[in-house]
């Protein structure tokens, strides 16, 4: 048997296209919306979340020797 006879009708290598499947409308993505949103939010929330740790992260990049603490 040659490759030829094992190839069905309409299936050579996309040549030929099929009218049923192109007649039918665009799928619906109803997740997309809800992954743009999720990714905005997180977008915000992780922003505000380093803007409220600038305090610690210039603590810790501060170069010099750590100073002793004072006894009350």
């Amino acid at each position: 048997m040659s490759a030829e006879e094992t190839v069905s009708p309409g299936l050579e290598l996309g040549l030929s296209r099929d009218p049923d499947l192109e007649a039918l409308p665009e799928p619906r993505r109803p997740g997309r919306r809800l992954t743009l949103v999720t990714m905005s939010v997180t977008l915000v929330l992780s922003l505000v979340m380093a803007y409220a740790l600038r305090g610690q992260a210039v603590y810790a990049l501060n170069p010099g020797v750590p100073q002793p603490l004072r006894p009350w």
